[in-house]
């Protein structure tokens, strides 16, 4: 989708400087951005070597930003983090960098609060293997790895 008016290099690298300022942003959607202002393929690989020079963009700031987000906010486990990275077309080894920021005491922690907020909601169910069962769904959408909600799971319900 092009807008209607056609933007220079210049009034690109202003406009995704503000862009870039307001929040951590992923190269590949400033580059479809920019592609939205109608600048050609030459003019966008200008305002991204610009960008990046400038530290407007820094795909290892924004995978760790994205991570700790991620993470502290939605919680949400590194199976769904790095599902979301890749799709942002971020590097593994930018992914690998972010996750630094999950402290792994943390992380277990978050899986057993998720776990044990669902298990207590679950108060109306028959038995503990169904529980267990919407339980291990829960967490594993969120993102959690199978053996380690397994993990926690057999310690909670034998």
């Amino acid at each position: 989708m092009r807008t209607s008016k056609h933007y220079s290099a210049k009034e690109a690298m202003a406009k995704m400087a503000k862009y870039c300022a307001y929040q951590e942003r992923c190269p590949h959607e400033v580059r479809q951005k920019l592609y939205t202002m109608g600048l050609a393929y030459s003019e966008v690989d200008e305002v991204m070597d610009w960008l990046i020079d400038e530290k407007f963009l820094d795909e290892e700031r924004y995978a760790r930003a994205y991570v700790r987000g991620k993470f502290h906010f939605k919680r949400w486990g590194k199976i769904k983090i790095r599902h979301q990275l890749r799709a942002k077309q971020i590097p593994e080894k930018m992914i690998e960098s972010g996750f630094s920021e999950i402290n792994e005491d943390a992380y277990f922690n978050t899986l057993k609060e998720i776990i044990d907020q669902k298990f207590s909601s679950l108060q109306g169910e028959d038995s503990d293997l169904k529980k267990k069962q919407k339980c291990f769904n829960f967490a594993y959408g969120r993102g959690f790895e199978p053996e380690l909600i397994q993990k926690y799971l057999n310690n909670i319900l034998p």
